[in-house]
């Protein structure tokens, strides 16, 4: 059975240890994200060791540890790298890194993205008026964005999904007391759904899990969206937004 792992990021351990993580939690593909620059080189080599699709970016919460010259480099890095795509980046006003800046960031790595006909990978948390006036002025996004851990208002999920996005749903929708998250996965498109650990940060009521939980989400998931099949359904759904299928 395929599983697709739409957000989750590399171990401490080192790329052996993430390679022995996916394979005990059965994904046969994952979406490897990183936080920032000291993360790009061992993000881009964990594509070389398995079924690994790598995305490089600039995190809200790290982008005062960066400069124009990192934003530059990425570009590059970009180009001579086919197989990279963009992220995780976003905005995030729970933190107290100034929104200009974050925005300032964020802007130029969507347009990086569309400029290089990537799939974009997106952090948003309490911050959606400028997250949608950036992505309207950018897109829309032909090779596709990913809404990280989707949480955001419903009756954006229609521009959303016009302007390239898909919605990816993690371990919060095990959590019982996430009242909010079913109404939300109902109402995105089954062909925009896609199901993520953001492993190993993601927690089950409180608690990382040992391995990524991609099965338990995956059947979740479809659950509430009343999709038979949901792994087939979500893995072909990852390989359009990345384009691997």
């Amino acid at each position: 059975m395929p599983f697709a792992d739409a957000h989750l990021h590399l171990l401490p351990p080192g790329i052996t240890g993430f390679s022995q993580t996916l394979d005990r939690a059965g994904i046969t593909r994952a979406f490897a994200n990183s936080a920032g620059k000291a993360e790009w080189q061992n993000t881009l080599y964990a594509a070389r060791c398995g079924p690994v699709t790598p995305f490089i970016g600039i995190h809200p919460w790290f982008c005062a540890r960066h400069t124009p010259a990192d934003l530059a480099e990425l570009d590059a890095l970009l180009a001579r790298n086919p197989a990279a795509r963009v992220g995780e980046t976003g905005l995030d006003g729970a933190i107290q890194t100034a929104m200009p800046l974050q925005e300032e960031f964020f802007a130029a790595q969507a347009e990086l993205a569309r400029r290089h006909h990537r799939a974009l990978s997106v952090h948003c948390v309490k911050a959606w008026a400028g997250m949608m006036k950036i992505l309207r002025r950018t897109g829309p996004f032909p090779a596709g964005f990913i809404m990280h851990g989707f949480s955001g208002p419903a009756e954006l999920i229609s521009e959303l999904t016009e302007l390239g996005g898909y919605f990816s749903f993690g371990p919060r929708v095990l959590d019982p007391r996430g009242k909010r998250l079913p109404s939300l996965i109902k109402a995105v498109p089954a062909h925009r759904l896609l199901c993520e650990t953001d492993f190993p940060h993601g927690r089950i009521n409180g608690t990382v899990p040992p391995f990524p939980p991609i099965d338990q989400v995956t059947m979740a998931v479809g659950a509430l969206a009343g999709i038979s099949g949901p792994a087939e359904t979500f893995y072909e759904n990852a390989g359009r937004a990345i384009g691997f299928l």
